[in-house]
């Protein structure tokens, strides 16, 4: 384990100088408190987005800034469609393009944009852009229950082809219920489907 901000005390300044600074002259952060969640440094604080306050967490793990910092709601709440179930929001600045010189004032940032623009608590409908580059059954939303269907299977089914379909449901996970479908030719390969069983 490495605590960052034991041995980076120049980095842990900047930061909290910069968080700081953001809650000091922008009227969109106010600082509550630096503390420890869960053993990790973080700074907590309200983002306010169109008359709205998010209670906010900018999380630092112990092997920042090699790793990212991350926002996540302080209780249980979801809040935008570019967030992991009521947990960290997925931002801007994230593993995938993550770099050291970039700071938790850049990624709490992010987090205000975020919120900005998808005003979830005054009532908004519009969704942030994705910047992943994501296939179609990557971006399948899991907590909309989802049907799986191979893709044999499904041009059977639309030819009228398809012989003896079933439909199998299972948790897996939380309350994620999919549904997987198959035929008979699905149940006759080498890697079939699984049963209920």
């Amino acid at each position: 384990m490495k605590l960052w901000w034991v041995i980076k005390s120049a980095r842990l300044a900047a930061e909290k100088s910069a968080i700081e600074a953001i809650a000091s002259h922008e009227n969109w952060f106010e600082m509550e408190r630096w503390c420890f969640h869960e053993n990790m440094f973080c700074a907590e604080g309200v983002i306010n987005a169109h008359g709205h306050r998010y209670p906010i967490r900018l999380i630092y793990p112990d092997q920042y800034p090699e790793v990212p910092a991350w926002v996540e709601p302080q209780g249980e709440v979801r809040w935008s469609s570019h967030q992991y179930g009521t947990g960290t929001l997925c931002l801007e600045l994230r593993p995938d393009n993550w770099n050291s010189g970039a700071t938790g004032a850049d990624v709490l940032r992010s987090a205000y944009n975020l919120l900005f623009i998808e005003n979830r608590l005054g009532g908004g409908e519009h969704k942030a852009p994705s910047a992943h580059d994501i296939g179609e059954l990557q971006s399948y939303d899991w907590g909309a229950f989802p049907v799986l269907v191979g893709a044999g299977c499904l041009e059977r089914i639309k030819s009228g082809t398809a012989a003896s379909l079933t439909a199998l449901r299972w948790l897996a996970h939380d309350d994620v219920w999919p549904i997987m479908i198959n035929d008979e030719e699905d149940r006759r390969a080498f890697q079939r489907p699984p049963d209920a069983s």
